[in-house]
């Protein structure tokens, strides 16, 4: 768990942002973000996928 760390904005692109209902929204930005192994998906905030920096230590787990 990752606990008192920064948290990030991550943009996130219209593809993503433009769906019709927060389900798909969630999953969409969950989806995307999968690109960026060194970020912890939180939520969605408006266009932006609020994230927390993984550590090196549960990056080098996976």
């Amino acid at each position: 768990m990752l606990l008192n760390q920064a948290r990030y904005r991550v943009l996130l692109p219209n593809k993503v942002t433009n769906k019709d209902n927060q389900t798909d929204l969630i999953q969409a930005a969950k989806e995307y973000m999968e690109r960026y192994p060194h970020y912890q998906f939180l939520f969605v905030e408006g266009a932006y996928a609020i994230c927390e920096r993984k550590q090196m230590k549960e990056l080098e787990k996976q």
